[in-house]
């Protein structure tokens, strides 16, 4: 009887070895993007810069108060191509002007409205022609990547706590504004729902904040994900699923 118990826990350490293991694994498979290295790619509308973890960042003006960042955590960009826009339009693409430092990468259009890059942590900020921030990451939650899956998670500071957002398309949600919710990107066959259920049978994967009477939106093409838009610490928290690329296109009023 003794041998057999002694075996039971011998099974039973092994067990939550194992479990302990893989926790240590998962948690292990996210990296930081890192610090930028180098400029790898000066464009007429923006830049290209390499990291620390070999992932590759886009940033550029996609029109005069459109700004796409891509990553690429492979280091290889998919094609240019996104569903986000109407290519039938006209767009007037700004021809930028890129200033370094020992700190930062400077994006600026003749407008007055700049992306400024931190070196340290790929901290990316978008500012308006007046030099106020729009939208900003977070320094204390760096942006992490899944090397296997291109999975990533980044988080954006809130400009306050009154900060109201709004967005998603059609939701079962309580109220329109989406502060203090938690939504899924990936659509589900609801043809009858209670109040409350995310996801429902659409997936739009567009919020837009307004702050003071001003107004910036955010575009997200990944395949699936989760948004989640904290009341209390003022945090936003986007997240990518099944998809081993990343565009999020930040829009700013004029």
């Amino acid at each position: 009887m003794k041998h057999a118990s002694t075996k039971f826990l011998a099974g039973l350490a092994c067990f939550f070895c194992l479990v302990l293991l893989q926790c240590v694994q998962t948690k292990a498979s996210w990296q930081a993007v890192g610090n930028v290295t180098r400029v790898a790619q000066v464009k007429t509308n923006g830049v290209v810069v390499e990291t620390s973890s070999r992932a590759r960042v886009s940033v550029e003006f996609f029109d005069i108060d459109v700004v796409r960042i891509r990553i690429a955590p492979s280091g290889k960009f998919e094609r240019e191509f996104s569903y986000a826009f109407d290519y039938s339009q006209e767009r007037k693409t700004p021809i930028v002007k890129v200033s370094q430092t020992p700190r930062e990468i400077v994006v600026a259009n003749a407008f007055g409205a700049k992306v400024s890059i931190a070196r340290s942590g790929l901290l990316i900020r978008v500012f308006d022609e007046n030099g106020e921030l729009v939208v900003g990451d977070d320094p204390r939650r760096s942006t992490v990547f899944d090397p296997a899956t291109g999975e990533f998670n980044t988080t954006k500071l809130r400009r306050a706590e009154v900060e109201t957002y709004d967005g998603f398309g059609e939701k079962a949600l309580a109220g329109m504004s989406r502060n203090g919710e938690y939504i899924v990107k990936w659509n589900t066959d609801t043809f009858s729902y209670p109040p409350g259920l995310d996801p429902i049978y659409q997936s739009i994967p567009f919020f837009y904040a307004l702050y003071q009477g001003k107004a910036y939106g955010v575009f997200s093409t990944t395949l699936s994900g989760h948004f989640s838009i904290w009341a209390r610490h003022r945090r936003i928290v986007i997240r990518s699923a099944r998809t081993g690329r990343t565009r999020l296109f930040r829009l700013y009023r004029r």
